[in-house]
């Protein structure tokens, strides 16, 4: 019984993958979008995917390697131009700000993608930022080595003691 409802999830995600190069199949929004900041790209061809725990999305391949995902209502949430740059239409101003301040030496961002409460944005200089809309870093404790109490990894917290030193 395992098995054959095994084979029928396999089937049903193959069968949810369906491809095609014609822009109309995509949400009107998403069809905008495309006109708006990637009116010169010549699509590839696009994905329409549904799984069974996750709705329809799209995923949009272009003809330089430039990739686009959308959700069922046509918002995008991800794009990786490989090493190009994002189209500045699509980064919000507060983030073109920060990274231009961040990274004045010409680095540009070369993915984006929308998360929970803010955006993840990756630069041709492999420099990664969680920042919001407006461009303000989200702090992540995890980042740098660190944990939330400030302490490094491989380091067990000390209730607010100095740690130890070695003997």
């Amino acid at each position: 019984m395992k098995k054959h409802l095994m084979i029928l999830a396999c089937l049903a995600t193959v069968v949810g993958l369906q491809a095609h190069n014609d822009v109309k199949i995509l949400p009107a929004k998403a069809q905008k979008f495309i006109e708006d900041v990637f009116p010169t790209h010549g699509i590839r061809y696009i994905e329409a995917e549904r799984d069974l725990d996750d709705p329809l999305t799209y995923e949009v391949h272009f003809a330089d390697g430039s990739e686009v995902e959308f959700d069922k209502g046509g918002n995008w949430y991800k794009i990786d131009c490989g090493k190009s740059p994002v189209p500045l239409k699509a980064i919000p101003q507060g983030i073109q700000d920060y990274i231009a301040k961040v990274a004045p030496d010409g680095s540009f961002v070369v993915e984006i993608e929308r998360t929970r409460g803010g955006y993840e944005v990756e630069l041709n200089n492999d420099r990664d930022y969680r920042l919001t809309e407006k461009g303000e870093p989200i702090k992540i404790h995890h980042m740098m080595g660190q944990r939330p109490n400030g302490q490094g990894q491989g380091q067990r917290p000390t209730g607010g003691r100095p740690a130890p030193q070695g003997r």
